[in-house]
């Protein structure tokens, strides 16, 4: 039991630190590290089995918040050192999650809506790059309170599917730089500013986790396979954010090394789910 605790809190501890990258996924980190599903059971089940419940999640999300502060800096200095490497290796993770998501969705035939539900998948991901950017520095008061709650909601659509960046939203809002300012030094001050995003964050999880829970256990063809859509969509996002174009010279070994590494780092991985 200890053990399963301490290898539940890692896993955390890498979800946390490698969502503080924009374009990498934390419900895809989590679907790597074969603890998703675990995860989204104890969120809707919370009140079923709460002390079980509460202790899970309170090891995953205790591991993430130190991945958040322990290593928000150091994956900016190495993104900025090495950013064909790191880019690749990201890019590997998530490539490696593929066969997993494939043995899940339970596939016994081929039929014309397994690329339909991969497509519908795809596109949600796609859609969210049209959503309006710097919203909330354009607004104050009440409006702000209110959007903050709806961005919260976004939020957590991004940290309960797989595929959706969180940081890559906030980015994309114009809030990521000021998040990361606020973790790596720090700041609670200026993290108390968003609360009511918090707020809407917290109630948009429960709401998900449950459709998840239910869409998973009753329905998991059509549902594991729009989640492969969502991974597939990330592959297109994680490029665009991390990799600053083609590599050339040592960059170009150094960078399928990478990929190669963190592909089968996620097929390791995934044989130890928790």
């Amino acid at each position: 039991m200890k053990k399963d605790y301490i290898w539940s809190a890692f896993k955390g501890l890498c979800i946390g630190s490698s969502m503080m990258v924009p374009g990498v996924s934390g419900g895809s980190m989590a679907m790597i590290l074969g603890i998703y599903d675990r995860m989204i059971a104890a969120v809707s089940g919370l009140f079923k089995k709460p002390k079980q419940n509460i202790l899970f999640l309170l090891v995953v999300v205790g591991g993430a918040l130190l991945g958040m502060v322990a290593f928000s800096r150091p994956l900016s200095a190495l993104m900025e050192r090495f950013p064909y490497p790191v880019g690749y290796f990201f890019l590997g993770c998530v490539a490696g999650s593929i066969p997993m998501i494939f043995k899940r969705a339970e596939i016994r035939k081929f039929s014309i809506q397994i690329p339909l539900w991969i497509l519908l998948g795809l596109v949600c991901v796609l859609a969210l790059g049209l959503l309006p950017a710097n919203i909330l520095s354009e607004q104050s008061g009440i409006v702000q309170i209110l959007l903050q709650v709806g961005v919260g909601i976004l939020v957590a659509i991004g940290l309960v599917l797989p595929g959706i960046s969180v940081m890559q939203m906030l980015a994309l809002m114009g809030l990521y730089s000021i998040l990361l300012e606020g973790f790596s030094t720090l700041n609670f001050g200026l993290l108390a500013g968003f609360i009511p995003l918090v707020i809407g964050c917290v109630g948009g999880i429960f709401l998900l986790t449950g459709l998840m829970d239910y869409a998973m256990k009753h329905y998991p063809l059509p549902s594991y396979l729009v989640i492969l859509g969502f991974v597939l969509g990330s592959l297109k996002e994680l490029y665009v954010e991390l990799v600053p174009g083609v590599p050339a010279g040592w960059d170009i070994l150094f960078s399928a090394l990478a990929a190669l590494l963190g592909f089968f780092l996620v097929l390791r991985l995934s044989k130890y789910d928790t």
